[in-house]
């Protein structure tokens, strides 16, 4: 639950979720800093209030460096399989092993959901709340306004309140 709640609130890749230490969250004041392991970005963001709540609910339990010690020393692909497995029982995607992907050069191509889909998924809440795009981007560590409109996807009702405020010509 925390790795996913940390993924979607934070929309940090699931090797640095998985990696992520109690020094790197100020509970007190509310935020995180993480340098990014994919991109070594260093992201300070604050921590969503739902998010905070359930991480001071777990520092109570939880010992050690690690905020979720029970997965800190796997492999990310391996809790991709994990991740894919919970999805295939509950029927929203098909099985399938992160292990053995196909390539397209640097780019893996997949499809469907997995855990990667948290950062879209925040990207596009952040969006239609409405957020700027810049302001979701640095939020996700993303380095472009390309990368940033590649992850959010507007719902119809934000799309809605934009039309509804066009003049009548």
């Amino acid at each position: 639950k925390t790795v996913m709640l940390v993924g979607f609130y934070t929309g940090l890749r699931l090797g640095d979720v998985i990696r992520l230490k109690w020094e790197s969250l100020d509970l007190k004041a509310g935020h995180y800093s993480v340098r990014t392991k994919k991109t070594g970005r260093h992201v300070i963001n604050p921590i969503a209030q739902p998010l905070l709540e359930h991480l001071l609910a777990v520092k109570k339990t939880v010992q050690g460096p690690f905020v979720c010690p029970t997965f800190c020393d796997k492999e990310s692909k391996e809790l991709s399989n994990s991740f894919n497995d919970l999805l295939a029982k509950v029927g929203l995607v098909e099985k399938k092993d992160y292990r053995h992907h196909q390539s397209d050069g640097d780019r893996r191509q997949y499809s469907g959901l997995s855990f990667h889909c948290l950062r879209h998924t925040i990207s596009s809440f952040l969006g239609n709340t409405g957020a700027s795009r810049g302001v979701a981007g640095d939020i996700v560590g993303h380095d472009s306004e390309a990368m940033t409109r590649h992850y959010t996807k507007f719902d119809l009702e934000t799309k809605r309140a934009a039309v509804a405020k066009l003049p009548e010509l």
